[in-house]
């Protein structure tokens, strides 16, 4: 039986509900957080799902936008909060490998020609999410992929064997900031402001262009965010603030999403609010926690010091020629040009 695709025009509830039955789904694939990424990108939400027969087997949510000549199909978009999206699968849990790959490819083939037949895109351009972990059908349809990870810290160990997989230096740091006075502390939206008007701040100092969320669109995030999923955690010597992070509690997941900018005290705030991060998780019975990229080296290299595991990523793009000599354009020769 052939796998069906139709563009979601039920509730947000129930889009909601097949994202939960879906294993590989993310915080960020619920719907009041697609239409906020909708928002900051200027750009309009489309909702496809897969079935076969009445069996729900995969949602793909992307967003189209056309930019000057060029018409615009991705997932996430870029330049924005959420750093990856793309389709997620359901219901193939007991399916043996043959059945499970060619419904898989049949979802993936019928998204390419819903989008096709009515965007016919320049650009097409997804970032999978970590449990996302068969890039094929997509090279097979005409897609580049290029290489992406993150890594995720192992939950299901006991507390004490997690921290004694830490590096000498996090260990050691934990118990410098508690003797230093430090707390952590659960927030709300005044506290997901200041943790991203931190990392502006930290942008401004340094010789990078500040290229994050503003602090108000951060805040309509964590409005976004159903049944307190986002917290928070905010770091206090003294009762002021001195670092803090957002954290995503989702399925069996933690994710680090926001913070982590150096402290504004010499104290080791990051290394505590981590640990506390991953002790409420634990309690909550989680079972990983994301730290949300490790490609970068600049920023990967702290994560590594939690012994976390490095798990693949993808970003698969199909473009034309065009968009291809206009990008090569933009990135090369326009600031030769002064332009």
């Amino acid at each position: 039986m052939t796998v069906t695709i139709r563009r979601h025009a039920s509730t947000d509830d129930e889009w909601d509900y097949l994202v939960g039955q879906s294993p590989m789904a993310t915080p960020f694939h619920q719907s009041g957080v697609l239409r906020v990424i909708a928002s900051e990108a200027d750009a309009s939400l489309h909702r496809l799902v897969g079935y076969k027969g009445e069996e729900p087997v995969g949602l793909f949510p992307f967003f189209e936008k056309r930019k000057g000549p060029f018409e615009l199909v991705k997932s996430p978009p870029e330049g924005i909060s959420i750093l990856h999206l793309g389709p997620i699968l359901s219901n193939y849990g007991k399916l043996k490998t043959r059945k499970r790959e060619r419904r898989h490819r049949r979802f993936v083939e019928g998204c390419i020609e819903w989008v096709d037949d009515r965007f016919d895109p320049d650009r097409f351009q997804i970032h999978t999410t970590d449990r996302y972990d068969d890039f094929r059908p997509w090279v097979w349809n005409g897609f580049d992929v290029e290489m992406d990870a993150t890594y995720i810290v192992d939950l299901e160990r006991d507390l004490d064997e997690i921290k004694r997989s830490f590096s000498r230096s996090v260990r050691r740091a934990i118990g410098q900031a508690r003797d230093a006075g430090c707390e952590v502390r659960v927030g709300g939206d005044s506290e997901a402001a200041r943790i991203a008007e931190h990392i502006r701040a930290r942008f401004e100092q340094s010789d990078i262009t500040y290229f994050d969320t503003s602090p108000e669109q951060v805040v309509d995030y964590y409005e976004a965010f159903p049944d307190e999923q986002a917290r928070p955690y905010v770091c206090l010597r003294d009762g002021e603030y001195v670092g803090g992070k957002i954290a995503i509690q989702f399925g069996d997941t933690t994710w680090w999403w926001k913070g982590g900018a150096r402290p504004l005290e010499d104290v080791p705030a990051n290394e505590l609010l981590d640990w506390q991060i991953i002790r409420d998780a634990k309690e909550a019975g989680v079972s990983r926690y994301n730290l949300h990229g490790a490609i970068d080296p600049r920023s990967g290299q702290p994560k590594s010091k939690l012994s976390p595991e490095l798990v693949p990523m993808y970003k698969l793009t199909r473009e034309r020629p065009s968009i291809e000599l206009a990008t090569w354009f933009q990135r090369r020769i326009r600031p030769r040009l002064g332009l």
